[in-house]
C-alpha cells in the first residue's frame, strides 16, 4: 500500500481582502476564507461586502494578479477589483520635503494604536465592538491639581470641617463604630452635609441597631451574595454541560491565561460601566478538548461577571446540544427540553425566584402543550414583589400556545422555542443573555411539517433559529465537526445575505509549551521507513499534548523491559495502542496523493514504537 500522511487542518486559511471601486476606502478590510476555486472565492467575496457590481479580477499586493486559489499566501492581502484597469499603478504627486529639519520636535508623541484581535472572522458588516477596547486609554486629571495657589488656606479649612462633620455623624449614632469610619464618609459624600444631618440621619435613627450595621456592611454582603451567585451559576452550567473535567488537565495554566486573554481583548469600557461582545465560536480537531476549554472559559466569565456586577444583569444559559439532539425533530420533547434548561438556569441566577419557578413557573409553561392556554392563580398576578414578573411569563404562555394549537404555525412554534431563553430572561429582569452551547452543530436537524402542523407546508432547519436567536445575543459556541460547524454558518436563503458574525478561536491558539522532548520513531503498515514523530504533531493543543506526555512514559517503560518476556509484549501493546490513539487523532491518510479531497481515507495502522534520542 502507498499512501501520504498529512496533517489535519488545525485551523482554516483566510486572507485579507480589499475591495477596490475606483475610490478605495469605501469598504473596510476584512478577512476572508480561502474556498477550493476562485469562482467560490469571488462569491464568498460579493457576499461578504454586498457587492452590486461583479468582481472582475483579484490582485495580490505582494504576488501580482491571481487566478488560481493554490497562489494565495494565508494571511496575505488581497485586492478586488470592480473595474477592468483598476490595477494601474498610481501617480501620486507628493511634495519633496526634507527628511529632517532642525526645527522640527522629535518623534516623541505617544500615539494610540487600535487594532482589531487577529482571530477575528468579520461574516457580515465590520462591528466597533470587536475591537479590543482593553487597549484603549484615557487619562483624567485630578481636579485637585487644578486648583489654584491662593486656595491653599480655603482648602485646609474644608478638610476641617470635613473632619468637624464627620465626628458629627459618629456622635449622632450613639455607637461610634470607629471601623466604618470610612463607610460613613462615603455615605455622607453621596448626599452633602446639610442633607445627611437634617433629612438622611434622623431616619437613620429610627433603624435597629443590627439595621444600621446591615446598611453599612452592604458592600461586603452584597459580595459576599454575587460570589454565592457564581457558584450557583457555575453549577448549573457544569450540570447542562456534562462534559466532566479531567482530575489533571494538561496545560492548565496555560488555558486559564488564553482565557484572561480571550476576555479581556471583548471586554470594553463607556465612562464608568464595562460591556463584553462575546460571538465567539470554539473549533479545533475533533478530541482536542473544546468541550473542556469551555466549561473552563465559562467558569472565568462567570466569575469576572460576579465580581463587576454583571452576573446580576445576564442571563447565562447554556446547554449542550448534543443532549437534547433526539428531541429537536420533536414539538413537544423540544419544548420540554428547553423549558428545563431555562429553569435550571433561572433557579441559579435568582434563587429568590426558585420555590415558584419550580412550583408555579414550571408547570405553567408545561400547561402550554394543553388545549387551553394555561393561566397562573390570581394571586401570583398581583403578587406584591413579582407581579410584572408573573403577568409577563402569562403572556408568552398564552402565545405559545396559540401557536402550539396553530397547525400552520410551524415555524412560529421553533421560533419561540428557540427565544424561550430570552424571553424568559426579560420577564425576569435580565438586560442580556450569554448563551454558551456545547456541540452546536448538532444542530443541524430537518423537521418536516406533520402532525399537529400538518398544513404548515414548510420544513424546517432547527440550526437556522438557533443562530437567529444567538446571534442577537452573546454567546460562545463549540462544535465537535467544525467542518460542519462552517456549513451552519452559511444562510439556506441565497436571497438573504444574512451571515453570522462569529470569532472563531481555535484550541490549537493555546499553544501550550508542556510536551516532553522526544523523538519516536513509529513503524507504519504500508510504509517502507519509520516515521519519526515528535512533540510538534500536537500542535500546541493541551488534550493532544496529554496523549504525546504519555506516549512517551509508555515507550520509555516499554524499552526499559526485557525483550522477549510476557510484560514486555504487553507493555509494547499498550503503547503502540497510545500512538495509534494519538495519530489518529493528528493526521489523516489517503489512498492517493494527487487528489487529497475526492480520497478515500484509510485507517493507519502502526506495528511498532522506538524512543530515539534527540
Amino acid at each position: 500500500m502507498s499512501g501520504v500522511l498529512s496533517p489535519k487542518n488545525l485551523g482554516m486559511n483566510f486572507a485579507y481582502v480589499k475591495v477596490n471601486d475606483g475610490r478605495m476606502g469605501k469598504y473596510p478590510s476584512k478577512k476572508v476564507l480561502i474556498p477550493n476555486s476562485i469562482g467560490a472565492l469571488k462569491k464568498n467575496i460579493s457576499v461578504l461586502f454586498k457587492l452590486n457590481d461583479p468582481i472582475q479580477s483579484i490582485y495580490s499586493e505582494q504576488n501580482g494578479p491571481i487566478t488560481n486559489v493554490n497562489s494565495i499566501v494565508k494571511g496575505e492581502t488581497l485586492v478586488v477589483s470592480l473595474t477592468e484597469n483598476s490595477f494601474k499603478p498610481l501617480a501620486v504627486n507628493t511634495q519633496k520635503i526634507r527628511s529632517k529639519s532642525p526645527a522640527m520636535k522629535p518623534p516623541s508623541t505617544r500615539i494610540a494604536s487600535f487594532g482589531l484581535s487577529p482571530n477575528i472572522v468579520t461574516i457580515g458588516p465590520a462591528s466597533p465592538l470587536l475591537i479590543d477596547q482593553a487597549k484603549l486609554h484615557f487619562t483624567v486629571r485630578d481636579k485637585s491639581l487644578l486648583k489654584r495657589s491662593h486656595n491653599f488656606d480655603r482648602t485646609t479649612s474644608d478638610s476641617a470641617d470635613e473632619e468637624i462633620t464627620i465626628h458629627k455623624i459618629r456622635d449622632a449614632y450613639d455607637y461610634g463604630p470607629e471601623d466604618n469610619g470610612d463607610l460613613l464618609k462615603a455615605l455622607q459624600s453621596i448626599f452633602g452635609d446639610k442633607e445627611w444631618l437634617e433629612k438622611i440621619l434622623p431616619l437613620f435613627r429610627l433603624l435597629s441597631e443590627s439595621d444600621r450595621l446591615t446598611l453599612l456592611d452592604v458592600e461586603r454582603i452584597m459580595k459576599e451574595q454575587s460570589q454565592y451567585l457564581a457558584q450557583l451559576i457555575n453549577a448549573a452550567i457544569y450540570g447542562l454541560l456534562p462534559t466532566e473535567l479531567p482530575s489533571q488537565i494538561e496545560a492548565l495554566g496555560d488555558i486559564r491565561q488564553f482565557c484572561c486573554q480571550l476576555i479581556e481583548n471583548h471586554r470594553f469600557f463607556s465612562g464608568d460601566d464595562v460591556f463584553y461582545n462575546f460571538k465567539v465560536g470554539i473549533v479545533g480537531p475533533r478530541k482536542s478538548g473544546k468541550s473542556v476549554f469551555l466549561k473552563i472559559l465559562s467558569r472565568q466569565i462567570v466569575n469576572e461577571f460576579s465580581n463587576n456586577g454583571k452576573l446580576l444583569h445576564t442571563f447565562v444559559c447554556s446547554f449542550d446540544m448534543k443532549q437534547i439532539v433526539s428531541s429537536l425533530s420533536s414539538f413537544k420533547d423540544f419544548y420540554i427540553e428547553m423549558v428545563n434548561i431555562v429553569c435550571k438556569a433561572l433557579c441559579a441566577q435568582r434563587p429568590i425566584l426558585a420555590t415558584l419557578v419550580n412550583k408555579e413557573v414550571k408547570p405553567f409553561l408545561l400547561g402550554v402543550l394543553e388545549a387551553d392556554p394555561p393561566s397562573f392563580k390570581r394571586h401570583l398576578l398581583n403578587h406584591d414583589l413579582f407581579k410584572e414578573f408573573f403577568n409577563s411569563v402569562q403572556e408568552i404562555g398564552e402565545l405559545l400556545n396559540l401557536f402550539w394549537n396553530d397547525s400552520q404555525s410551524l415555524s412560529q412554534w421553533y421560533t419561540n422555542v428557540t427565544h424561550l431563553p430570552a424571553l424568559i430572561a426579560e420577564a425576569a429582569g435580565f438586560d442580556d443573555v450569554l448563551f454558551i452551547i456545547d456541540h452546536f452543530d448538532y444542530s443541524d436537524v430537518s423537521v418536516n411539517a406533520r402532525g399537529r402542523f400538518k398544513d404548515a407546508n414548510i420544513n424546517v432547519f432547527v440550526s437556522e433559529y438557533f443562530k437567529f436567536v444567538i446571534s442577537n445575543h452573546k454567546y460562545i459556541i463549540s462544535c465537535e465537526d467544525e467542518q460542519k460547524l462552517y456549513q451552519i454558518l452559511i444562510t439556506l436563503n441565497d436571497e438573504i445575505n444574512d451571515y453570522m458574525p462569529m470569532e472563531m478561536i481555535s484550541v490549537s491558539e493555546i499553544d501550550a509549551d508542556t510536551a516532553t522532548e522526544a523523538s519516536i520513531a513509529v513503524s507504519i503498515n504500508g510504509f517502507d521507513a519509520p516515521v519519526i514523530i515528535q512533540k510538534e504533531i500536537c500542535g500546541g493543543i493541551p488534550a493532544f499534548i496529554a496523549h504525546w506526555n504519555t506516549l512517551v512514559h509508555l515507550t520509555s517503560e516499554y524499552e526499559k523491559i526485557q525483550k522477549d518476556t510476557e510484560e514486555s509484549e504487553e507493555s509494547k501493546l499498550i503503547a503502540v495502542a497510545q500512538m495509534q490513539l494519538l495519530l489518529e487523532l493528528c493526521f489523516r491518510v489517503y489512498a492517493t496523493e494527487t487528489d487529497e479531497e475526492n480520497a478515500k481515507e484509510e485507517k493507519l495502522v502502526v506495528t511498532e514504537v522506538h524512543k530515539r534520542n534527540v
